[in-house]
């Protein structure tokens, strides 16, 4: 934990780029360990890197999805402020390159297409009932978005963020 604690400290002198390295190196050792995830998430935000902060998240989450880890996802996000999205969101995905990000609405029937850095929603997508499963292609071109109640998949076009098939499951 020395690293974890020497970002805090390198942190609280403004020294952000020393902060940075010490915070990465102390979650290269202890990769499920929520904390350092969270100071360098916070630390990002105040810089402004956004698209940075948000992929530190996704990647606290899938190193380790454990009760401890959403407990600091869900701190931090209280501390930097909620993204815009629609009623009752479920799920969301991140394109690879960090944006944006797509959020399931189940109360809407929506996809709510936001803009991680600027955080502005860029599109609302139509969908079926009760979305809820979100998935990106690899190469960023497709979401994949499930339905609940219709057993559908909904694949939606980047970037014209309009549905483009609906498959019965």
């Amino acid at each position: 934990m020395l690293n974890f604690f020497r970002g805090d400290a390198l942190a609280r002198l403004g020294r952000s780029d020393e902060a940075e390295q010490a915070f990465r190196a102390e979650i290269e050792k202890y990769p499920t360990e929520p904390r350092p995830y969270k100071n360098l998430i916070l630390l990002y935000a105040t810089e402004g890197k956004n698209t940075e902060a948000t992929q530190l998240i996704f990647s606290l989450e899938k190193a380790a999805p454990t009760p401890p880890s959403y407990v600091a996802i869900s701190e931090t996000l209280k501390i930097i402020g909620d993204l815009p999205s629609g009623p009752d969101p479920e799920t969301f995905a991140l394109a690879a390159s960090g944006e944006p990000l797509y959020v399931s609405n189940e109360n809407d029937n929506m996809v709510t297409v936001i803009d991680v850095a600027t955080r502005k929603v860029l599109a609302q997508v139509p969908t079926g009932v009760e979305p809820e499963g979100m998935a990106v292609s690899p190469d960023g071109k497709v979401i994949v978005n499930t339905s609940e109640t219709t057993n559908m998949a909904h694949f939606i076009d980047f970037p014209t963020h309009k549905v483009s098939a609906n498959v019965l499951g």
